[in-house]
């Protein structure tokens, strides 16, 4: 019994030890999926970015062509209001990609090749405007301009390439430590089972034994009351005991 004794409080410690992993792994856990969730989102919007500059600069390309072949200003107007937009999407690729040395490389490759785009567009509507249709259609059929259509088209894919890599390689990494604290969160619950059984076992080995012990009391006892009895009977003269308030507990024959 003075065993069990022992065991149960170190078990009821081990228990708790379990409990508060649980709830570290727990917590880690959410910590860990919050930061993968930010990386992740991250990354997204990287590439929501840089596709957004790539249509942009479509629309500038489409614009200046567009004015080049009609003649019609309503062109100009969505090539003027998409240059705002190329650089401002530009400078959020900057933000989101401030840690990342390549990508800042490729984005001021980007940005270079973008400037050249966006004055190639100018400088076709210009001659456009200067020395008419067929000035700036010479101009166009050069190949200048796509050149630096494909250089940022080039760019692009080079920065969302690595995004991707790095997306595949964050969920990766998040599905293998998700793999192996779902391992040890199963092993420690596993673990607080078997501990909650032990515990249990040992509660009922302690209750049976304080059950006998007060059986095997409540049995002494009576043996001896029994043998106090007759030791009493057999005394000649008249007997009898009194309790500590002076109240009869015994009282022989005579």
């Amino acid at each position: 019994m003075k065993s069990a004794d022992k065991i149960l409080p170190i078990g009821i410690a081990l228990l708790l030890a379990a409990i508060l992993a649980l709830v570290a792994i727990s917590i880690n856990k959410s910590k860990n999926t919050d930061s993968t969730a930010k990386s992740v989102a991250q990354i997204q919007e990287v590439l929501f970015q840089s596709e957004k500059i790539q249509t942009l600069m479509l629309h500038n390309e489409t614009g200046s062509r567009g004015y080049i072949i009609t003649g019609s200003k309503s062109f100009l107007e969505p090539l003027q209001k998409s240059q705002k937009e190329i650089y401002d999407a530009l400078a959020s690729l900057r933000v989101l990609t401030t840690d990342n040395a390549v990508q800042q490389i490729n984005i001021d490759s980007l940005s270079l090749y973008i400037d050249k785009r966006i004055a190639f567009s100018k400088r076709s509507i210009d001659v456009y405007d200067l020395n008419g249709a067929n000035a700036a259609t010479a101009l166009v059929a050069q190949g200048e301009g796509k050149l630096y259509t494909d250089f940022i088209r080039l760019y692009i894919n080079k920065i969302q390439a690595a995004e991707n890599i790095e997306l595949t390689e964050s969920n990766q990494a998040r599905e293998k430590a998700a793999s192996l604290l779902n391992n040890i969160l199963f092993t420690l619950i596993f673990v607080v089972l078997i501990f909650v059984i032990v515990l249990l076992i040992i509660f009922r080995i302690q209750l049976a034994e304080k059950n006998k012990s007060r059986l095997e009391l409540v049995r002494l006892i009576r043996i001896k009351t029994i043998e106090l009895n007759h030791v009493f009977e057999r005394i000649t003269d008249a007997f009898v005991a009194l309790d500590t308030n002076w109240c009869f507990t015994y009282m022989n024959k005579k």
